[in-house]
């Protein structure tokens, strides 16, 4: 009986020790067949704020689009996830793009050759960065988003311009000063961007609203520790059985 009960603790020792996975949150959570699904909304010049429940607004045009996690991809030293984007511009169209995730930076690529910073929480405060060729961005601030979808939400925004021009002279320094032809994407940490507010195609404002975030069931392989350490479990019970059979 003593010899069930040691082996039976050492069991539930294993077993905790293969399924404990203590991670801090990521600022979004990727993984392999992680999907994130969006509704975008094309506000044809109506308020944003209008658009936040585009179902009670006659004639505005919305449709689902999705970021799907299929890989991994080393960019700069990075391991990047691969995502393919679904029905973002268009509908039946898809791209790749490409994330790197920490608990204080999220960084993009469009192209798998070279990723550009998004957000540094450690930073917020620097006054601003490239983020594309002729894309800045800027820390706007914090705000309390109310999301139909996962409820009131504490999010970080940042604020994007492609004007490089003052006075019509190309200057290469960004002017933020016009709010109505800006981007904004609502960073919600272990969600990621949850609200984006896009001015700069056709019918703006076009709104992106995170939905949910699922993940699609993929077979678990064993890590060999595991393995082992489940062998030795098994054979231990084996050795109590012989031993009661004698």
């Amino acid at each position: 009986m003593k010899n069930s009960r040691i082996v039976f603790l050492f069991l539930l020792f294993v077993l905790a020790g293969s399924t404990t996975n203590l991670k801090a949150e990521l600022i979004m959570p990727l993984e392999i067949g992680t999907v994130f699904t969006s509704i975008r909304t094309a506000c044809n010049g109506n308020d944003w704020d209008d658009c936040i429940t585009p179902e009670g607004n006659e004639g505005l045009i919305s449709w689902e689009n999705t970021l799907t996690v299929t890989g991994t991809e080393e960019i700069n030293g990075l391991d990047y996830f691969e995502i393919i984007r679904w029905n973002y511009r268009n509908l039946n169209e898809s791209d790749n793009l490409y994330f790197y995730s920490t608990e204080t930076q999220l960084w993009i690529s469009s192209d798998g050759l070279n990723g550009y910073k998004f957000i540094d929480l450690n930073d917020l405060y620097a006054e601003y960065w490239k983020t594309d060729s002729d894309t800045y961005a800027r820390y706007w601030g914090q705000i309390q988003y109310e999301s139909p979808y996962f409820g009131t939400l504490t999010t970080y925004v940042i604020e994007q311009t492609k004007n490089i021009y003052e006075s019509g002279e190309h200057t290469g320094e960004p002017d933020f000063g016009d709010n109505d032809f800006n981007w904004y994407d609502c960073v919600s940490l272990g969600l990621g961007v949850v609200l984006e507010v896009d001015n700069w195609t056709d019918n703006a404002p076009k709104i992106n609203q995170l939905v949910s975030i699922t993940k699609v069931p993929t077979s678990p392989v064993p890590e060999p520790s595991t393995v082992l350490l489940f062998g030795v479990g098994v054979a231990g019970l084996a050795a109590v059985s012989r031993s009661r059979q004698k």
